[in-house]
């Protein structure tokens, strides 16, 4: 299958839980023999660095400001993803989940996933 992770900042995880859970996620799946795609932020990743431990790295530019950083990146990883032939866009995080419309309105057939990470109290 052909993965898409989007609404993290990148991989290898520098910082953060939802960075880990994607790398691990990410090279599990590519591990077992799936194309795994993850979004990556110019800032966080290398912007030459293309792949990490079999799973390709995307790289896609933000608005790099304190309230657009996450969901313009969202946005714009959203729009590429239209046109890549995803079985399955796996968003990461709630504010990233707002935009899951996009693929569900303009890819119909493709399976979309949402994953909430928070801590437990």
């Amino acid at each position: 299958m052909k993965i898409a992770m989007i609404g993290q900042k990148g991989i290898p995880a520098l910082s953060g839980g939802v960075e880990r859970h994607t790398e691990d996620l990410s090279i599990c799946l590519a591990d077992l023999g799936h194309s795994v795609y993850v979004y990556t932020r110019p800032y966080y990743t290398l912007k030459n660095k293309k792949e990490h431990q079999s799973v390709n790295l995307i790289s896609i530019p933000s608005i790099h400001t304190k309230h657009l950083d996450a969901i313009s990146h969202t946005l714009f990883a959203s729009i590429h993803s239209l046109f890549q032939n995803y079985d399955i866009i796996h968003y990461h995080g709630v504010g990233p989940s707002l935009l899951v419309w996009i693929p569900r309105i303009f890819k119909p057939k493709t399976k979309v996933i949402v994953t909430f990470h928070c801590r437990d109290s």
